[in-house]
């Protein structure tokens, strides 16, 4: 008689998941990662110059830079967690009413917030250095056959800045939204390159595709 050994192979593996199917475990975690100051681990943040030589040589006269913030909803719900923390006000738990609103909406959202810090230029031309629109698409695709357009874009993050001459202006950013599958799909490869079209050129950066999937991946760690 030939005795046969049989070898069981057990693969592990971390699964793409849909808000959905985000566990308790999953929640707990982001929660954690935001009460420990860590939500970097899960988002990714970059700071967005204009593009172009002729506009480099204006920069002085608007907006220097925007910076930008990617976040997945789980990164979103570390967020919450870590500034919930920094108010003194309770830190959520994954059955929250707030936390599971933040991950009915798989989306990923991109936040761009204008830096005009040391410029001379007058108010009414940081007025009109404004952002007209936003997309995404991978890091590398020079033609934008991969662009990605986004399902919304509201205004975000208004704030008040003063020039050497004394004048003051509000500046507004943005918040964009982009279904989570789109940004899945580029950052399986590549990271995220983020351009955002404003009344004076094309601000540019990348988020990094490593955290960002991290924060789609399941179990979260």
């Amino acid at each position: 008689m030939r005795v046969f050994s049989v070898v069981v192979c057990v693969v592990i593996f971390q699964a793409v998941v849909t808000a959905q199917d985000y566990s308790a475990a999953d929640i707990t975690t982001a929660i954690s990662f935001g009460t420990k100051k860590d939500v970097n681990r899960i988002q990714s943040s970059c700071s967005a110059r204009i593009s172009g030589f002729w506009n480099k040589l204006a920069e002085t006269d608007g907006i220097r830079e925007y910076e930008i913030l990617g976040q997945s909803p789980l990164a979103r719900v570390a967020d919450f967690a870590e500034g919930a923390k920094a108010r003194y006000q309770p830190i959520p738990i994954a059955e929250d009413d707030h936390i599971l609103e933040i991950l009915s909406d798989n989306v990923f959202t991109v936040w761009a917030l204008p830096d005009a810090g040391g410029s001379m230029t007058t108010a009414a031309r940081l007025t009109d250095t404004g952002v007209e629109h936003v997309v995404i698409r991978p890091r590398g695709d020079k033609h934008g056959r991969a662009t990605v357009q986004p399902l919304t874009v509201d205004v975000a993050g208004v704030d008040t800045v003063s020039n050497l001459f004394g004048m003051s202006v509000q500046l507004e950013g943005i918040v964009a939204t982009f279904a989570s599958d789109d940004v899945i799909n580029i950052v399986k490869t590549r990271d995220v390159k983020v351009i955002l079209i404003t009344t004076s050129g094309e601000f540019k950066c990348n988020l990094d595709d490593k955290r960002i999937m991290r924060g789609y991946r399941t179990p979260l760690r």
